[in-house]
């Protein structure tokens, strides 16, 4: 049986987490309000295809939901969570959008050590209670089950709309990997991420809060995790840690000039064959700031995590810069489909080679660049 308007007028209420959803209906709109831990916040939605689609509103962020009723049960999905619901009530007089404060989830801030990037210009707080590990200018974490990931990365988006625009679903039989993407509202600078879907035949969530940073670019708050055990309180760990973010503009010194101008209109070629497989990968870089990576490796080993990005447009194109950390000078590739890589330089005896990430790099004149 088709649904109708009428459907999804009233009060909906949620037993096992005590959200309640009112909604009235009034010139052709839906506005109501959300009930949560004795807090409220105003909504509103449209009426669509199955359902009600809308949002709803917590000190000035904008959270995307939704309202389906599927074989004469209702279901709540916001912010990736599915809750089912029970209308309770079929009327309800019409509600404003509440003033009240957050609840307590949405404003808490995660406790944990201070960490801080002053080369790429953001610092957070850990989550409290995860073990950290660094890579490559992102920060990872994990907790003794293993089954659940945090990440904290940078990207290279300027605008949410950019993002949007290059968020994309994920179709890889090869390693059956089928992932849906999509955005929801966070705030007026950032959104909220889905995929969802199977990762190597495994049913997996991949939440995502992605904040843009006055400076450009800006960061990526994840979580990976099996879709069973993506809930509420993985999603206000992220809110937390999202909470305590703030941006500066990436430091840059005398040190780092020098080798920009030392790098500009080079080619950087790695070369290695052992055990009957070859690497060459090569990165240009051009004058104008403009970056290109091609890579001829005949093999190569990575994790899905290593390789996952919201799969829009290349990787292989974007902007580089040197900066950096201390004394040692880091090559920054800022690729166009939002991904950030850092190779710390390090000089070695020959004058036409150096060192990026210990690994030996000849440097000759592009031909890309000309």
């Amino acid at each position: 049986m088709s649904q109708t308007a009428a459907d999804f007028v009233g009060v909906f209420a949620s037993s096992q987490t005590g959200i309640q959803l009112t909604i009235a209906q009034q010139n052709g709109t839906f506005k109501g309000e959300f009930t949560v831990q004795n807090q409220r916040y105003g909504c509103e939605a449209t009426f669509v295809k199955g359902g009600l689609s809308g949002v709803y509103f917590d000190t000035g962020r904008k959270i995307g939901f939704t309202l389906v009723k599927n074989s004469g049960e209702y279901i709540l999905t916001t912010e990736g969570v599915n809750i089912p619901m029970q209308r309770t009530s079929a009327a309800s007089k019409t509600t404003q959008p509440s003033s009240a404060s957050a609840a307590p989830t949405s404003g808490t801030k995660s406790s944990g050590q201070r960490v801080s990037n002053a080369f790429l210009g953001f610092s957070f707080n850990a989550p409290s209670g995860w073990q950290m590990q660094e890579n490559n200018g992102g920060y990872a974490f994990g907790r003794g089950d293993q089954q659940v990931a945090i990440t904290v990365s940078p990207h290279n988006y300027s605008s949410i709309s950019e993002l949007k625009n290059d968020t994309q679903n994920v179709q890889d039989a090869n390693s059956n990997t089928y992932l849906n993407a999509r955005v929801d509202p966070y705030s007026e600078t950032g959104a909220w991420v889905f995929f969802n879907g199977t990762i190597k035949g495994q049913p997996f969530t991949i939440a995502t809060i992605s904040l843009i940073s006055p400076n450009g670019g800006g960061i990526n708050i994840s979580s990976l995790s099996p879709a069973s055990m993506y809930n509420d309180a993985l999603a206000n760990t992220l809110r937390s840690i999202a909470n305590t973010v703030t941006f500066s503009k990436p430091q840059t010194s005398a040190l780092a000039e020098q080798w920009k101008a030392k790098l500009k209109g080079k080619q950087l070629l790695y070369l290695k064959t052992a055990n009957g497989m070859s690497d060459k990968f090569s990165i240009d870089l051009c004058s104008n700031g403009q970056f290109v990576k091609k890579d001829n490796t005949s093999y190569l080993s990575q994790t899905y995590s290593d390789n996952f990005t919201y799969a829009g447009r290349s990787g292989d194109e974007g902007r580089w810069d040197i900066m950096t950390q201390g004394a040692t000078p880091v090559l920054v590739l800022r690729a166009n489909d939002g991904k950030v890589f850092q190779y710390p330089i390090t000089l070695r005896q020959a004058s036409n080679e150096l060192g990026l990430n210990g690994m030996r790099y000849f440097v000759r004149a592009s031909e890309i660049c000309r």
